[in-house]
């Protein structure tokens, strides 16, 4: 009998603990949790505090907020606190906030997963432009690290020679995850064939802008039309490794979205070896690609010198990738592809791969550099003759004249050049190696 008068005193004992947070020690405080994990996006969780007295909250945490910070609990009810977490846009992070209640203090710690900016991936045009014909066309830009309910407004503003007769409407929405796809209707009728930029910025200054180009085609296609040309007539900084000469750069500081120039730093004379940035695409900024005419461009280790870019370094290769020729017809469609290469100044047999990327074949998948060495007069005169030191002296020299003899027989032998000055040369005897023309005065 006192067997069963236990267990129903015990099944009475543990009904009241579920239902009431009371104690017979006025010095008592109990929490819902001990630890509160957020996602990176801003967020809040429930939490509650039953105490008999005053209670405070207090955290140094510059990312954690509450709606409440101090009540007076009735020793029997549970209080609802909401603990807020600001958008984490980094790694991630631990704090914590501190429960001061009964003459105790607890601690609850919150942890936060890795965030990052609200990132704009690589845009692109639905189709072709063409003159006279009213656009269809829409921008398509994927996106990354949002959050449901984040909202956004976007400004397109269209630059070059095709812009004209085209317009974006600025546009707000709300996303409705983490991921996703944007997509701006481009309105109107182009009037002009020609390059048209379209840059998209967002109300919100943590955004980097994200830049499209393209091309306005003409009524009647011709044969041939430059979809994309690059100069790289605005890179301005580094040394000239090419000619081996000295150049000027300036210092970066941190910035939205990578490196950006340091007004603090002063612009100095640097040595012809000297990169004028950092990687221009996995560590500068894109206000920093869009100042120097990069934006849109793509790969790794590329690095600015003047009127041209570095790509790769001593311990890995390099990779450039040009925009994409979204103006291209159905159909198949033949491309030229053109351009300047030059190898390090002190490398030589070193090698260039070509790839088409999402479909095409290119007519040649390697190119071997090509170093002017084999100029040996030039090579001859400056070393064997002029004394030239050979760390300043690019092997990649050359005549501004070159003749190739018609008549290996011939016994008498003089060519004469007129130079644009109206500077007249004459040469009367021809070389074939470096020996020779090392011993020719």
């Amino acid at each position: 009998m006192k067997h069963k008068l236990f267990l129903s005193a015990l099944a009475l004992f543990a009904g009241l603990a579920m239902t009431s947070c009371s104690s017979d020690d006025d010095n008592f405080v109990l929490r819902s949790d001990s630890e509160l994990r957020f996602g990176y996006a801003a967020g809040e969780k429930d939490f509650t505090i039953c105490t008999q007295g005053e209670w405070t909250v207090s955290t140094e945490s510059p990312w954690l907020s509450f709606d409440m910070m101090k009540g007076t609990g009735d020793g029997v009810t549970r209080q609802k606190i909401q603990v807020m977490s600001a958008r984490n846009t980094g790694a991630a992070r631990r704090d914590s906030f501190l429960i001061h209640a009964a003459g105790r203090d607890l601690t609850v710690y919150c942890d936060q997963e890795e965030g990052a900016p609200f990132t704009f991936g690589k845009g692109k045009l639905s189709g072709d432009l063409q003159v006279g014909k009213v656009s269809d066309q829409t921008i398509d830009l994927p996106f990354t690290y949002g959050y449901q309910g984040m909202s956004l407004t976007l400004h397109t503003a269209l630059s070059g020679a095709g812009a004209q007769g085209l317009a974006v409407n600025d546009t707000t929405l709300t996303l409705d995850g983490e991921r996703g796809n944007i997509i701006l209707p481009l309105k109107g009728t182009p009037q002009v064939s020609g390059p048209v930029v379209m840059k998209i910025t967002a109300d919100d200054a943590s955004v980097s802008p994200v830049v499209l180009q393209s091309t306005v085609l003409s009524q009647t296609p011709s044969v041939s039309q430059t979809l994309l040309e690059q100069h790289f007539d605005l890179m301005l900084w580094g040394g000239d490794a090419v000619a081996n000469q000295p150049g000027i750069k300036g210092g970066f500081m941190d910035g939205d979205g990578g490196k950006v120039i340091d007004p603090n730093v002063p612009v100095t004379a640097c040595k012809a070896t000297d990169d004028g940035s950092n990687d221009l695409i996995l560590t500068m900024a894109e206000s920093y690609r869009v100042l120097r005419g990069f934006s849109g461009w793509d790969g790794a280790r590329i690095y600015e010198h003047p009127g041209y870019v570095k790509v790769g370094t001593a311990k890995a290769v390099g990779t450039i990738t040009t925009p994409a020729l979204g103006t291209l017809s159905a159909g198949v469609s033949t491309v030229t592809v053109t351009c300047r290469v030059a190898q390090y100044v002190s490398e030589s047999k070193g090698k260039l791969t070509i790839k088409v990327l999402n479909g095409g074949t290119p007519s040649m998948t390697s190119y071997t550099y090509q170093h002017a060495t084999s100029d040996a007069w030039a090579t001859g005169l400056h070393l064997g003759v002029l004394n030239r030191n050979p760390k300043d002296f690019a092997p990649n020299s050359h005549h501004d004249f070159i003749y190739q003899l018609k008549n290996p027989e011939a016994k008498v032998i003089r060519v004469e050049a007129v130079d644009e000055y109206g500077n007249t040369y004459e040469q009367e005897h021809f070389t074939t190696d470096l020996r020779e023309a090392e011993s020719y005065e």
